[in-house]
């Protein structure tokens, strides 16, 4: 507690180049500490606080902290994986959380973890790095809390277009390795959200929209009518 005490009450601002010097390196050093409790004690909100260190603009290199979640969260239990991504679905659908953080979250954090789950590490057993998967329950929860109007607003979609497209990213991981087996009672409201996308101004969403309606294709019965479509749309 006086660990993270002294984190949230590091000043924004100081007034000398000395103190700000020493600003930083006591933020790296409380950012390792707080990456070794994450480890010890596999913490999903703090392994969440510690987005925070790639927010903060400074001079500080803070790429150690990607690669770090990149190798310690798949390793973590079916039960600790599933904490963190309910905790981020809390996140996610608040409103007084910034969409720089939900985008980075879910760059950094979510996406690497449901993609890195199923995939094999060079050095590691597969018994290892295919521990566990997430639970059904979760990946429905995630669909209704980010399709279904609770973080897009009663009018629909539009969320905002860097966080649509960490959603596509995310949808098109969680279709390919969860889609038959547990989203089949929830391919409307997937295939309505990808869909909306297809039209969108950014190049990059709509080619993730592309890859997700594909994908979606590929685990789910579809009529051949919005296969057609798709593939004359594609074709354009």
């Amino acid at each position: 507690e006086r660990f993270l005490e002294t984190w949230y009450s590091l000043p924004a601002h100081y007034t000398s180049h000395e103190q700000r010097f020493f600003h930083w390196k006591e933020m790296k050093l409380l950012l390792k500490c707080l990456a070794a409790h994450v480890r010890y004690a596999r913490d999903p909100v703090r392994a969440l606080d510690l987005l925070s260190g790639m927010l903060i603009p400074s001079p500080v290199d803070a790429s150690f902290l990607q690669d770090f979640l990149l190798d310690e969260l798949p390793l973590w239990s079916s039960g600790n994986r599933c904490a963190l991504f309910v905790y981020f679905i809390r996140l996610l659908v608040d409103r007084r959380v910034s969409t720089r953080f939900k985008n980075v979250a879910m760059r950094y954090i979510i996406t690497p973890v449901v993609f890195l789950s199923h995939i094999p590490f060079p050095g590691r057993s597969s018994q290892i790095s295919l521990r566990g998967n997430l639970d059904s329950d979760v990946l429905v929860l995630f669909v209704r809390s980010a399709l279904n109007g609770e973080l897009n607003g009663e009018h629909g979609y539009g969320c905002g277009e860097s966080l649509d497209l960490e959603v596509l990213k995310l949808m098109t991981v969680i279709i390919e390795f969860y889609g038959a087996g547990h989203l089949a009672d929830h391919r409307k409201e997937l295939i309505k959200f990808a869909w909306s996308r297809l039209k969108s101004d950014d190049s990059t969403s709509r080619q993730w929209a592309y890859v997700t309606v594909c994908k979606f294709i590929a685990a789910f019965e579809t009529p051949p009518k919005i296969i057609l479509q798709v593939t004359h749309t594609v074709c354009k």
